[in-house]
């Protein structure tokens, strides 16, 4: 089921057989996301990787129903969650003490989603992928998703990593030079359908910057951006 880059298709709200329709027609579901969350638990556990996940999102309708049914996944399987919001995927690998899950398709339409796993800094190796596999294809495709109760073991720290992010980018900035070299020019974005198109574009669906931008922004460039849209149509 894993592709070039995590797991990813087309969203529906529901699936009795959630590895299955995957199979078949690249469908991706919250059964789906629950059912790869207790696997790479127990992967991590297998492999003494630790035992603390990051889950990360991004800004598609879809993201907030499948980052809950991934972390019931990972908290049925006793694994310690931290929140981490909407950030993009490149800050899974500066969080090189844990896992991530990120919740996205990229730069693939809206209407699609999907998962993407990280441990110390990395994704996934295909072999490690192989065993997140197999470990789905053994369990109950209902176990541990809609409960319905408060998941335990979890940590906010959306604001904290936010900052942490923006700093460690700003820091980035200011090492490469990029400052002197951008200040006042015109930059042009592809923004993909990411978080900082949802504000750029005036959608209201992210109310802050993203670190990224704001860190680009630093520098005393005009941004303008497009595929800024959240429409499933990228033309």
């Amino acid at each position: 089921i894993f592709g070039t880059s995590g797991v990813r298709g087309v969203y529906r709200e529901s699936s009795r057989t959630p590895l299955a329709d995957y199979a078949a027609s690249q469908i991706v579901t919250p059964e789906l996301g629950a059912l790869l969350g207790r696997a790479f638990a127990r992967a991590l556990k297998k492999r003494g990787a630790g035992n603390l996940v990051t889950l990360l999102h991004d800004v598609r309708p879809s993201s907030l129903p499948l980052a809950a049914a991934v972390l019931e996944g990972l908290t049925a399987e006793d694994v310690r969650v931290e929140w981490g919001g909407a950030l993009s995927t490149p800050t899974a690998t500066r969080l090189r003490d844990r896992a991530v899950v990120v919740i996205t398709a990229s730069h693939n339409p809206p209407s699609e989603n999907g998962f993407k796993f990280f441990s110390r800094g990395h994704p996934i190796d295909e072999a490690f992928e192989d065993e997140v596999q197999a470990i789905a294809e053994s369990l109950d495709p209902a176990g541990g998703l809609r409960s319905g109760k408060r998941a335990p073991n979890v940590k906010n720290v959306a604001d904290s990593l936010r900052v942490a992010t923006r700093a460690a980018l700003i820091r980035d900035v200011h090492s490469l030079e990029l400052t002197d070299a951008l200040s006042g020019k015109l930059v042009v974005l592809d923004l993909a359908h990411g978080s900082s198109a949802t504000f750029l574009g005036g959608h209201g669906l992210l109310p802050r910057l993203s670190p990224g931008l704001e860190a680009l922004l630093a520098t005393g460039a005009v941004v303008v951006g497009f595929a800024t849209e959240q429409a499933p149509d990228m033309v």
